[in-house]
């Protein structure tokens, strides 16, 4: 069970620890231009918990979204400008240490992805959850520290708005 936390911010006013994609995760929620009162949190919940059950039971469609947009490609170049493993042909030394072989198939890529970090935004109201953002990394950190931006709507669409940080 979910449970929101107030916490010292006019945008930012719930704070909650969710497992997303079987890992614990600190989520936010962003109530811009929303007055905040007592009955807030219970009134939000329901779309909070929605939320999360989505990106839950859509790992796949978003993993799908970011290999459509290029992300594997994206994986192997960035892995391959890594230093060379001298002993291995197609190896590479990430700046943890750690190797990675190319080409990366799908099922490595799928089982390197992981979300950093999460966000729930409300715009106009508390009936329905406007975007939920996502930051996805690899590991071992083939992108240097950098993240996919993934956006989910209203409506479930799932855009990749390319690498950041």
């Amino acid at each position: 069970m979910i449970e929101l936390k107030r916490q010292d911010s006019e945008d930012w006013p719930f704070v909650f620890d969710s497992e997303l994609w079987g890992e614990k995760l600190h989520v936010e929620v962003n109530m811009e231009d929303i007055e905040v009162t007592d009955d807030t949190a219970s009134e939000i919940l329901p779309e909070v918990e929605k939320a999360v059950a989505f990106v839950n039971s859509h790992k796949a469609e978003i993993i799908a979204a970011l290999i459509d947009d290029g992300a594997l490609d994206l994986a192997d170049d960035w892995a391959a400008s890594a230093e060379e493993d001298p002993d291995e042909e197609n190896c590479y030394i990430m700046e943890d240490g750690r190797k990675v072989r190319t080409p990366i198939t799908e099922e490595v890529f799928t089982d390197m992805l992981h979300i950093n970090e999460a966000a729930l935004e409300f715009y106009d109201d508390t009936e329905e959850i406007g975007n939920i953002q996502l930051y996805l990394t690899c590991d071992p950190d083939i992108f240097a520290g950098h993240a996919f931006d993934v956006q989910i709507d209203r409506e479930g669409n799932i855009e990749v708005c390319g690498l950041c940080g």
